[in-house]
Order: structure tokens, then sequence, then C-alpha cells
């Protein structure tokens, strides 16, 4: 699709403040990026800054970060492995939810995480809503296919 005029104008201008952009600010457009809402070329411009202000997103930027960089053919590893150096904030189901989706979206799948996610899961499942419970289930079947089954098995 062609960039309307207001949307590149936008782009444009958030780029010219970039460096004020919060974490959850910059996540949110780095997301619209992805989903086409915001130019392309705006995602490619902001990687700069998400690499800056890494340690400064929370999991579920770091998960909704993550799955637009491979949406648009970035490479998501370095904000995946942000989130696994993170375990003890993988402590809301929102979060943990979140986290497998992006995963399981980006075919990044770590054994030790699986686990640490599975146990996650395990401790507080009944705290999911029903579609989340969907996804989770969803994102585990992605995760355990390919040449880490046996592994990942072991640590769902």
């Amino acid at each position: 699709l062609p960039e309307a005029p207001a949307s590149r104008a936008m782009a444009q201008e958030a780029m010219s403040r970039v460096s004020e952009l919060a974490a959850k600010d910059l996540a949110s457009l780095i997301w619209a990026s992805a989903t086409g809402a915001q130019p392309a070329s705006l995602l490619k411009a902001l990687a700069p800054e998400a690499m800056r202000k890494l340690r400064q997103f929370s999991i579920r930027h770091l998960a909704n970060v993550s799955w637009a960089m491979a949406f648009s053919s970035l490479p998501p590893e370095v904000f995946i492995q942000e989130a696994t150096r993170r375990p003890q904030q993988l402590d809301r189901p929102a979060d943990l939810s979140a986290f497998c989706w992006s995963l399981a979206v980006v075919r990044t799948a770590c054994p030790e995480m699986v686990a640490v996610l599975a146990g996650g899961v395990q401790q507080r499942l009944r705290e999911f809503s029903s579609a989340a419970l969907l996804g989770l289930t969803w994102s585990f079947v992605v995760l355990r296919t390919g040449a880490r089954a046996a592994a990942l098995d072991a640590a769902i």
C-alpha cells in the first residue's frame, strides 16, 4: 500500500523526536509500523533507538518488538535474549502469554526459556482467560515443532 501523506508526516515527526520517546511509546510505534499502521521505513529507522533503550522495555514490549522485527525481516533475537535474562519479570499472566506468543510467531525456541515459561504458566493456570489459554496452547504447539521438539517436550 502506498504511504499516506499524513502517515509519512507523522513518521518524520516521530523520527525527529525519537530520543524523547519513552520505551513503551517506542515499542508501540515499532509495533504499529510492522502492522502497516505507519510506514515500514519507520520501523527500520527506529531499530537503533530500540537497541539503545533495550533494558527499558517491559517483557510485553520486548514481545511486541520481537514480533515486529521478525515480521519486517529485522533480527528479533536481541529482544528475545533480553527477555530471557529477566525470567523473574514473567510474573503476570498477560506477560507470559504475550511472550509465549511472540516466541511462537518468531519461531525461536530456547528449551531453557520454554521451561521457565511452561513453569510460570503451570503455576498461574487458573489466572489465564480462556482466550489466553488458547493462545498459549497454540504457542506451545508451534514451539515444539521442528528440530528441537524432544528438548522442548521435556521443557513443556
